[in-house]
Parts: structure tokens; sequence; C-alpha cells
């Protein structure tokens, strides 16, 4: 059987994602981050491995409460997301500290 030459005569259609629209305004770094810091406990509801890992990440540790770090610590199910959460979201966050000490 024979490959398909890249200079194929059937016409290709670019790719445009569906929702989008052609005035919508660009993504821009801010937009982004903002984006991003709203999705944290929605990734860690979907139970996803990659979500979870990916919501410690992004989440803010000026903003977690006890009773979070609580639910989500129940949650903990494998060591690198036990890792991401107290490296990078965990280790900064003030319920944290009160918990070493209480």
């Amino acid at each position: 059987m024979k490959a398909r030459s890249r200079s194929s005569s059937i016409p290709t259609r670019r790719f445009r994602p569906s929702g989008t629209q052609k005035n919508a305004p660009p993504w821009t770094k801010a937009a982004v981050l903002r984006e991003l810091n709203r999705l944290a406990q929605q990734l860690w509801t979907t139970g996803i491995h990659e979500a979870r890992v990916l919501a410690t990440l992004i989440g803010e540790p000026e903003k977690v409460t006890a009773a979070e770090m609580d639910r989500w610590s129940r949650d903990f199910d494998s060591w690198d997301v036990v890792d991401a959460a107290c490296r990078y979201l965990y280790s900064d966050a003030k319920p944290a500290w009160e918990k070493i000490y209480s």
C-alpha cells in the first residue's frame, strides 16, 4: 500500500475548536493565570490522578483552609500527589503551620 504524498489534492481545513468565536479576545498571560487559579478545586474533585497533581501546582497557598487540607488529605492515594501537595501547596499555607504546632 502506498503512503499518501504530502502534496495531496484533498483540501485541508484549519482546526477551530468548537465554541470559539472569531472576535474572541486573545488569551493573555494574566487571563490564563486567572483561569488557572479558579480551577484547583474543580480539578481535585475530578478524582483524576494527573488533574489532582495539577491542582496542587496551581492552587494558591494563601487561600488554603484547614478544612480543605483535611478534605484533600483524605483523598491522598499516591506518593506523588502527597509530595506535590506538601511541597507546592501546603508548605506555604498558614493552616499547615498551625497544624504542626497544635
